[in-house]
C-alpha cells in the first residue's frame, strides 16, 4: 500500500462546521482554542487560546457527531467532509519533518516513499469547532444502512446519536424480531431466530466492540451461557464476563458466523475506517489467524459478487509488517530488516504505513495469498502482526461513478493478549500510535479473542477483552471523493475571502493553504476521474 500522503494519524485536528465564526484553529475534538497554524498544542498536553488543542486534553471520549456527516454511501451534511482536512492538523509534530512538503504514494510495486511528509505551512486551516455542528442523524448501526447487511425487504432501522437503541441485523437464514424499543445499547442484548437459536444484537454506539470465541476442547474451564455472557470457572469459584457478541466454535472447518463481523465487513464496504483486532489464548494462535483469514476471504467474496452484480469495481491495497517495540517493524511482503517504521494517514481514507511493499488484490484468491505470505513471513510468534489494507471502489450512478476509499487496519496479537492491553493503555514500550484510529479515535472497531474451553489460564484472554470493551471510539471518517472535493473547493473560497482582511504574514500562510487544498483537490479529481489506474495518497506522520 502506498498512499501519497496521509494524514496525521498521531493526532486528528479537524474543521468544525463550514461558516462557523473565527479564522483561527481549532481542535477537532472542541479542546484547543483559535491558535493560528503556527501555534499548535502538544499532542500529549491541553492548550488553551494560543494554540491547537491536545487530542489527550478534554474529554478525549466526549460524544460527537460523525466525523463527515455520512451514515452510509451517498449521505452528506453541511459538517460533512470539512472535517477531512483534520487528520492532516498534527503533522508537524515529527521532528525530523522536511520542508518540501512532498508525498507518497500506494503502489503495487514499490511501497511508500520516504519523504513523504509535509511542512504545517501547507496545511489547511481548522475552523470552528465540533461543539457547533449539527447532529447527524444514522440508523443504530455503525455504519448506516447499507446495501450489503440488509435484505430488501428489511425495514430501516433510524434512530439518532443520542439513542441508544440495539439493532439486529437479518441474516440470510434467521428471522430476527425488532430490536426492542429503549432498548440499552451495551444491555446484553440478544434476540431468537425462526429456529430458536438466540443471536447477538449489535450495539448502536461507537465503543469497541468485543468478541468472545470459544473453541470447543472437550474442556469446562470457559463457557458461552448466553450471546453477550461467558463463564469462566476455575476451582469452584465462576466469574462472569460480558462481551457484545460470544461464541462457541467447534473448529477450522466451521464458518465464524458472527454479526460483529458482519457489521464491521458492512461499514468497510461503505467506505468507513475499520478495525478488526484479534488475539488467541493458549494454543490458539492458529484458530484466531484462521479468524482473520475467513474474515478476509467473506470480504473479498462479496465484493466480487457486487461487482458482478451491480457493476462495482474494487481493488485493495496491502502491506504488512511484524512490530517489533514502540516504533520499530519487519516488512513481511518485501525484503530488508527490522527498521523504524513511518506511518501515514490520509485525509480520504485514515492511516497506513509508509515505505513498505504493497500488493493489490482483485480476487479472494489474491487476497488471501497476500495475507499468506505476510503471515508465513513472521517467524517471531511474539510479534504481532500489523496489516492495512485500503479498499477502492467503484460504483457507477447517475452521470458519473461515485468512489469511495476506505482503510481496514487488522492486528494479529497471537497469544500476546498483554499487548491489546498495552496499546489500549499506551505503554511507552507497546506500538499505540499505530492504533490510534482503532482504539479512542474515529473508527469501527471489533476486538476478538479465541479461546479454549480446556484453557485453564483463558482469564488473562477474558479480562483483556473487558478492558478493551471500555474503550470508546469516535464516529468513524467516510471516504468518498466526491464529497471531500465539494467541501475542499468551498473551504478554499472562504479562505480567499479572508485575504484582504488579514496581515501580511497570515495572508502568507493562508495562501500557502489555500494551494495545498488546490492540489489536493487535483490529485483528488484525478482518482476521481481515473479511479482504477490512480493510487490513492496520504502523508507522513512519523511514528
Amino acid at each position: 500500500m502506498n498512499p501519497q500522503g496521509f494524514g496525521s494519524m498521531m493526532g486528528m485536528g479537524g474543521y468544525g462546521a463550514p461558516g462557523a465564526p473565527g479564522g483561527g484553529m481549532s481542535s477537532m475534538y472542541g479542546m484547543g482554542g483559535m491558535g493560528s497554524m503556527n501555534n499548535m498544542g502538544s499532542m500529549y498536553s491541553n492548550s488553551g487560546m494560543g494554540g491547537m488543542g491536545s487530542m489527550y486534553g478534554g474529554n478525549m471520549y466526549r460524544p460527537m457527531g460523525s466525523m463527515y456527516g455520512m451514515g452510509g454511501m451517498g449521505q452528506a451534511d453541511p459538517v460533512s467532509v470539512a472535517a477531512q482536512w483534520g487528520s492532516l492538523a498534527n503533522m508537524s509534530l515529527n521532528p525530523n519533518m522536511p520542508a518540501n512538503g512532498q508525498r507518497s504514494s500506494i503502489s503495487g510495486g514499490g511501497g511508500f516513499a520516504s519523504n513523504a511528509q509535509i511542512t504545517i505551512d501547507d496545511l489547511c486551516p481548522n475552523i470552528g469547532s465540533y461543539d457547533e455542528g449539527d447532529e447527524v442523524k444514522r440508523s443504530g448501526r455503525r455504519g448506516g444502512n447499507h446495501l450489503y447487511l440488509r435484505e430488501k425487504t428489511a425495514p430501516v432501522v433510524a434512530t439518532s446519536n443520542s439513542q441508544s437503541n440495539a439493532i439486529t441485523i437479518k441474516r440470510k437464514k434467521d428471522t430476527a424480531e425488532p430490536a426492542a424499543a429503549g432498548a440499552g445499547a451495551r444491555s446484553g442484548s440478544e434476540t431468537r431466530t425462526s429456529d430458536g437459536k438466540q443471536r447477538a444484537k449489535v450495539p448502536s454506539n461507537y465503543d469497541v466492540h468485543t468478541l468472545l470465541v470459544v473453541e470447543q476442547d472437550r474442556g469446562s474451564f470457559v463457557k458461552v451461557t448466553t450471546p453477550n455472557t461467558v463463564v469462566y470457572e476455575k476451582g469452584g469459584k465462576k466469574e462472569t464476563f460480558e462481551c457484545d457478541e460470544a461464541l462457541d466454535h467447534s473448529g477450522p472447518t466451521e464458518e465464524l458466523d458472527s454479526v460483529l463481523l458482519s457489521e464491521l465487513r458492512g461499514n468497510w464496504f461503505n467506505g468507513h475506517n475499520s478495525s478488526l483486532l484479534v488475539a488467541a489464548g493458549s494454543g490458539k494462535a492458529d484458530a484466531s489467524i484462521e479468524a482473520v483469514r475467513g474474515f478476509l476471504r467473506k470480504c473479498v467474496e462479496r465484493l466480487e459478487k457486487n461487482e458482478k452484480d451491480a457493476s462495482t469495481k474494487f481493488d485493495i491495497s496491502i502491506n504488512m509488517a511484524a512490530l517489533k517495540g514502540p516504533e520499530n517493524g519487519k516488512d513481511l511482503l518485501g525484503p530488508g530488516d527490522y527498521t523504524r517504521l513511518k506511518l501515514g494517514s490520509s485525509p480520504v481514507f485514515g492511516p497506513c504505513l509508509l515505505d513498505l511493499k504493497t500488493k493489490v488484490a482483485k480476487t479472494t484468491s489474491e487476497c488471501l495469498s497476500i495475507f499468506n505470505e505476510g503471515v508465513a513471513a513472521a517467524k517471531e510468534k511474539k510479534e504481532p502482526i500489523c496489516a492495512f489494507l485500503v479498499l477502492k471502489q467503484v460504483k457507477k450512478g447517475g452521470s458519473e461513478a461515485e468512489v469511495y476509499l476506505s482503510s481496514l487496519c487488522l492486528a494479529l496479537f497471537r497469544e500476546e493478549v498483554g499487548m491489546l492491553v498495552d496499546i489500549k493503555d499506551k505503554t511507552s514500550s507497546s506500538p499505540h500510535r499505530l492504533f490510534r484510529y482503532a482504539l479512542g479515535g474515529p473508527s469501527v472497531c471489533v476486538s476478538a479473542v479465541c479461546i479454549s474451553n480446556n484453557d485453564e489460564g483463558a482469564r488473562s484472554g477474558l479480562e483483556a477483552e473487558r478492558k478493551i470493551r471500555e474503550v470508546k471510539n469516535r464516529p468513524p471518517r467516510s471516504g468518498n471523493i466526491k464529497r471531500f472535493i465539494e467541501f475542499t473547493e468551498k473551504e478554499i473560497s472562504r479562505q480567499k475571502e479572508k485575504l484582504s482582511s488579514v496581515s501580511d504574514s497570515e495572508k502568507q500562510q493562508r495562501e500557502a493553504q489555500i494551494a495545498r487544498m488546490d492540489e489536493m483537490i487535483k490529485e483528488a479529481q484525478t482518482m476521481l476521474d481515473n479511479p482504477m489506474n490512480t493510487t490513492p495518497k496520504g502523508y507522513s506522520v512519523g511514528m
